[in-house]
């Protein structure tokens, strides 16, 4: 028997099902309501308004290109309670242009790692207290060679180190409990990454 898909839209927002729709440009600050448990791709895409948000605690995933486009977005919240980030959430917004948000090429927003430029380079250490990785973050940096992902983070998500065609190591926490199929795509230079069912069964 179907459920009836519960709807909810106001001057800031649709909502449906827990999953935040659409978010309208008609407010600098957007306070996302409680009860949301996910953002969907391209939510508040181009909304060039809005300067601040805050995603309540309970929120577990940011779709794709989610505040893409949000070019005056200079201040944002992100939860620790998200585990999923899409990729591109925060390209073309103020947050991304400030070269005072990016930490040698890496971009963080609280516990989470959002993005990275392709001029990462060498072995790099994930920032210790980081939870997330968003999708695609590390694509394409052909001069990576090792990266050390602290323990905390749960998931490696889509296309997170493709194309990553120097790297050689990879340093897994045992917090990890998904590795996509496709994280490590096109790295030509890294030997078998164990799934984490085979990293539990050494344990």
């Amino acid at each position: 028997m179907d459920t009836e898909k519960k709807y909810e839209t106001t001057d800031n927002f649709v909502i449906e099902d827990g999953v935040l729709k659409k978010v309208f440009d008609n407010e600098e600050e957007i306070v996302i309501p409680d009860g949301v448990k996910e953002i969907d791709e391209y939510a508040a895409y181009r909304c060039v308004n809005i300067k601040k948000v805050i995603i309540p605690d309970g929120v577990g995933k940011i779709g794709e290109y989610a505040f893409c486009g949000c070019r005056d977005l200079e201040y944002i919240v992100i939860p620790d309670s998200v585990e999923s980030i899409g990729s591109g959430i925060l390209f073309g917004t103020a947050l991304y242009s400030d070269p005072q948000n990016w930490d040698r090429g890496v971009m963080y927003v609280g516990n989470h790692l959002t993005d990275t430029k392709n001029t990462v380079s060498g072995c790099y250490e994930i920032r210790k207290g980081t939870l997330t990785i968003a999708e695609s973050a590390f694509m394409c940096c052909r001069q990576l060679t090792g990266i050390v992902i602290p323990d905390g983070v749960r998931r490696i998500g889509d296309y997170t180190f493709e194309g990553c065609s120097s790297l050689r190591s990879v340093t897994l926490p045992d917090s990890v409990e998904y590795i996509s199929d496709y994280a490590f795509l096109k790295c030509r230079s890294l030997g078998y990454v164990p799934s984490v069912k085979e990293r539990k069964n050494k344990q």
